[in-house]
């Protein structure tokens, strides 16, 4: 997968500007490690970022994310003046994956 090489290489690429950063400012023996945790905190933020987004693009196509099975997906609306959201969720019949999540309420302007 291509993903792979490309979230080395932007790795690779915070690990030198946190390194040079750090060794600007500070000790040069803090260097290394900041690199490493700043290409860390990088990578791993990038990894699940894309896992994230293959869920969402996943369950948005109507297959599970789980076990690539159809998934149903249903709507409960607010009652007209409740101060609750509606709610939309998605259930997988082939092993029973349900996610939920809240609808903006139509007088909401956010």
């Amino acid at each position: 997968m291509i993903w792979w090489p490309l979230l080395a290489g932007i790795s690779l690429a915070w690990f030198l500007f946190g390194t040079r950063i750090v060794r600007a400012v500070g000790p040069d023996a803090l260097g290394a490690p900041a690199g490493v945790i700043i290409a860390t905190t990088v990578a791993v933020t990038l990894w699940r970022w894309s896992i994230r987004d293959a869920h969402r693009l996943s369950v948005a196509g109507g297959t599970c994310p789980r076990c690539t099975g159809p998934i149903s997906t249903f709507e409960e609306q607010p009652r007209p003046g409740a101060l609750d959201r509606g709610l939309r969720g998605w259930h997988c019949n082939s092993c029973g994956l349900e996610e939920f999540e809240p609808l903006t309420p139509a007088g909401d302007a956010s």
